[in-house]
């Protein structure tokens, strides 16, 4: 996929290579030899004339920028795979509603009795300090069952069953809570249509369960993804660079080679530190003021036309 500005160039360089130096490069008063002109009418033409070398040499020298541009565009390592977030940028959820139910549903599910104000501050205060943490030695699930265990003294055991309960109980009542945007199918479709590898980047502090119903309420839940992450399969969480080395790690792939899309300007451009190129999904944006800078940016309909580009 070539910028404007490098197509620009492109178009600039076919130019120069078919006319050659010697054909045609013409400025001011400053001619060089036409094909096919006698070598006394040349020299006459840059007798009478006051800067033809200054035109000359400006001439070679755009022709070597020209072939810099080519030689830097044939090394880029062309998209292969394409991460997409997923709240926010896939569907439309208020996590600042939807956290707060799914916990409630789930200290419910775990225990009838249990302090559910207490319950939901407790796990959303181990969420924050998760999101910082730079602790790989456990996956994000062992970090919460030992988190309840320390906190509130809910064994494994009976966290496992309440989440059995909470699956076949609560979890269809946070599907209102969740709007699908028909755009974001064609999204994934168009980015398999191109044989690109599609990942399921979301944060992963939900098991998986939760995210599959996530996905299937925004209406793409029955594509094969290359990878999703959850809970059960992740040890760090965005914005950690850890957390998508992770992913590379997984599939095998080259960070250069990696689209990441999203709508939160931290957790999802911090991809940018590994060399990943990056789209800044604006329709709901997240703006934490930090200081990476998206590839690309635009609404999902920019989006649409930019991965056809790839």
């Amino acid at each position: 996929m070539l910028s404007p500005f490098f197509r620009l160039h492109v178009n600039y360089f076919v130019i120069i290579q078919h006319s050659s130096i010697r054909a045609c490069v013409t400025h001011g008063k400053g001619v060089c030899r036409p094909d096919g002109d006698s070598q006394a009418t040349w020299m006459a033409t840059l007798t009478n004339n006051r800067r033809p070398l200054e035109w000359v040499t400006q001439a070679l020298l755009l022709n070597s920028y020209i072939l810099f541009i080519m030689g830097f565009l044939m090394l880029q390592t062309p998209i292969k795979t394409v991460l997409f977030d997923l709240d926010g940028t896939l569907l439309d959820v208020d996590m600042h509603q939807f956290v707060p139910a799914y916990l409630d549903g789930l200290a419910e599910s775990i225990d009838p009795k249990l302090e559910r104000k207490t319950f939901v501050e407790t796990m959303i205060s181990r969420t924050m300090e998760r999101l910082a943490s730079d602790d790989g030695s456990q996956t994000n699930e062992d970090f919460y069952r030992k988190a309840l265990l320390s906190d509130l003294g809910i064994t494994s055991a009976q966290f496992s069953a309440g989440l059995q309960l909470f699956y076949r109980d609560h979890l269809s009542q946070l599907e209102p809570l969740v709007t699908s945007f028909p755009l974001a199918r064609k999204l994934i479709e168009r980015c398999q249509s191109l044989g690109l590898d599609v990942v399921i980047a979301t944060n992963p502090v939900f098991p998986r369960p939760v995210v599959d119903a996530r996905l299937q309420w925004a209406g793409v839940g029955d594509f094969d993804y290359r990878w999703v992450t959850s809970y059960e399969n992740s040890c760090y969480c965005k914005p950690n660079p850890h957390y998508f080395t992770a992913i590379f790690d997984e599939l095998a792939c080259d960070p250069q080679s990696v689209l990441m899309v999203g709508n939160d300007t931290e957790h999802d451009l911090s991809a940018s530190q590994l060399g990943v190129t990056t789209f800044l999904v604006e329709t709901w944006m997240i703006d934490r003021q930090s200081p990476f800078v998206a590839d690309h940016r635009g609404s999902h309909l920019d989006l649409y036309h930019f991965l056809a580009q790839l």
